[in-house]
């Protein structure tokens, strides 16, 4: 059990690391995180995205090796992609 706990800390880190990669790298962390008094918060987007990236780790991770397959962390997504993408939808649902 200590090691399942071990490797799902590290999945959260990961994934906490990749995530402020990302809303840095695509500049969009003020839609992603608020200041509350001296701490941030995840917005319901930034949760979403947070966990899209979770999700894909863990998948990944957590899948049957396949010995023909190469490996990929992000499961041949193309995370940076959908992210993008998945921001923009939202941001259109709130026009209408």
């Amino acid at each position: 059990m200590q090691n399942k706990e071990y490797l799902d800390e590290m999945i959260y880190e990961l994934a906490s690391d990749i995530y402020f990669y990302f809303i840095n790298r695509l500049d969009i962390r003020d839609k992603c995180i608020v200041d509350v008094d001296d701490y941030t918060e995840n917005t319901d987007l930034g949760r979403e995205i947070y966990y899209m990236i979770e999700d894909t780790i863990m998948k990944s991770i957590k899948k049957p090796e396949n010995p023909n397959e190469k490996w990929n962390l992000f499961d041949n997504r193309n995370l940076m992609k959908e992210i993008k993408e998945y921001v923009i939808s939202k941001d259109k649902n709130k026009l209408h």
